[in-house]
């Protein structure tokens, strides 16, 4: 594609969010929640950890101390179909770290050459997320932009 241009792609359930399949449905005892602190209702979304880590589903039920929780996608046995529209292309490799840096809702500064990085990352003690997000930007960038030999990333203390 070409910066500017627009595309629509359709794709059917098993390319998009897959199935539905009637074992990520399930029934959990309504204590489960009340140790938590969470009070179920219909059409709430919740989150479990487990050790295929985070997963997301919807109450759909709440009876008799019982409460059925569906853990497929909302999209799940759905075809979905995408407008796309190309509105940036990102060259060079200080570019493309900033854009993941920016993505991902971090400050920072990039320093590049010779194929080696040092990312500046303003940490924020307010965000509970800093460091899966620093992890993530350190994944990202190398999977992204292969042909780094080195990244570096150090953190500042934000004012």
């Amino acid at each position: 594609m070409k910066k500017g241009e627009e595309r629509e792609a359709t794709f059917g359930s098993e390319k998009a969010f897959g199935s539905r399949m009637k074992e990520m449905v399930k029934v959990m005892s309504i204590m489960d929640f009340k140790e938590h602190d969470v009070f179920p209702q219909p059409g709430v979304t919740i989150h479990m950890d487990t050790d295929q880590g985070r997963i997301y589903g919807t109450i759909k039920s709440v009876s008799g101390g019982r409460v059925m929780v569906d853990f497929n996608h909302p999209l799940a046995n759905k075809k979905v179909k995408y407008k796309i529209k190309l509105v940036d292309v990102i060259d060079g490799t200080e570019q493309k770290l900033e854009a993941l840096i920016s993505e991902l809702g971090l400050k920072g500064e990039v320093s590049e050459s010779n194929m080696e990085a040092k990312i500046t990352l303003e940490k924020n003690k307010d965000d509970k997320e800093f460091e899966i997000k620093r992890a993530t930007l350190h994944a990202m960038a190398k999977g992204f932009i292969p042909d780094l030999k080195k990244i570096e990333v150090v953190d500042k203390e934000s004012a």
